[in-house]
């Protein structure tokens, strides 16, 4: 028997609710949300959709917290979203109140669960979790990278016109405006995207702009929407690493995890390939870095670690 629990009902929540319904990965689906009409709806709604589906997952919503115990996953996406003209760093202490409170609870309840943290601004809030839950480091992790790369490989297959399926590619750094995008590591069937442009599928400044595009990526969709922020692609995103988790796939998925001295980099969760498995993170994989890479690296860790100073 499976449980996942996620932890806020909003738009990214439900949808990934639907998701795990849809795809039929739980035995139990539980939702905790302090807006109780409208998650018990929601939590209604999705679960009448089961007998389209043949699915009898039990899901469940409540405004106890406690509803979390004995979780295999558990997912948080509670907190403010953005808003147009918002960074993700505007979010951080109205959030981190509501990460430690979380985190708390987790401990209490869920100890042995695996976290996905998805909560803005996700590289200093996953700290959080990690800090104040007491978890191993394994069993915390941040969803960002996962995203980003999903949106790195769709501006590519559109500028490149090959299927999609066909890209590989990896995203390092904090989840925001200082992440790097691996021009050397993006690769379509295995041939590495520079030699794509030697045979005229596109250009540099052609790359240059998707890979600027890929770093507004979220703020362009918020900007679009004018309320609120993307939630279909960051669902799908943390049901790949739920099914990882779950079914012991062990893909390689850029996530923000702990490093302790990898990239040269101690106590700080940053975005970088890993192996995600029945034992949550696995193996951090250490690419070698040219001069210019490491220091937008260094950069984007410095970002983070600016977050991190008041959770210390």
């Amino acid at each position: 028997m499976t449980k996942i629990s996620l932890v806020g009902s909003g738009n990214i929540g439900a949808s990934l609710a639907y998701i795990i319904s849809l795809k039929n990965i739980a035995t139990k689906l539980a939702i905790y949300d302090i807006n109780g009409s409208i998650t018990e709806g929601k939590s209604l709604d999705i679960s009448q959709s089961n007998a389209i589906f043949r699915n009898d997952m039990n899901i469940s919503s409540s405004t106890d917290v406690s509803i979390i115990k004995d979780s295999d996953v558990i997912v948080v996406t509670a907190g403010v979203p953005r808003k147009p003209g918002m960074s993700r760093d505007d979010l951080f202490e109205t959030n981190l109140k509501i990460i430690r409170s979380i985190a708390e609870n987790i401990h209490k309840y869920s100890p042995e669960a695996l976290v996905i943290v998805v909560t803005n601004p996700v590289d200093a809030m996953v700290y959080a979790m990690y800090k104040y839950s007491k978890l191993p480091k394994n069993k915390v992790i941040g969803m960002a990278g996962v995203l980003d790369v999903s949106r790195y490989k769709y501006f590519l297959s559109q500028e490149f016109n090959v299927s999609i399926a066909n890209i590989e590619a990896f995203i390092l750094g904090g989840h925001g405006d200082f992440m790097v995008p691996l021009k050397r590591y993006t690769m379509i069937a295995g041939i590495p995207v520079l030699e794509m442009i030697k045979m005229g599928f596109s250009n540099s400044q052609k790359l240059d702009q998707i890979i600027e595009r890929t770093k507004y990526g979220g703020g362009e969709i918020v900007t679009l929407l004018g309320n609120g922020s993307a939630y279909y692609a960051p669902a799908a995103s943390i049901f790949e690493m739920i099914e990882n988790y779950i079914f012991d796939k062990r893909k390689i998925l850029s996530c923000s995890v702990l490093l302790e001295g990898e990239y040269g980099v101690h106590d700080a969760f940053v975005g970088v390939p890993m192996i995600l498995g029945k034992n949550g993170v696995e193996k951090i994989l250490t690419l070698d870095l040219t001069p210019g890479e490491q220091e937008e690296f260094d950069i984007s860790v410095s970002k983070i670690k600016i977050s991190i100073k008041s959770i210390n």
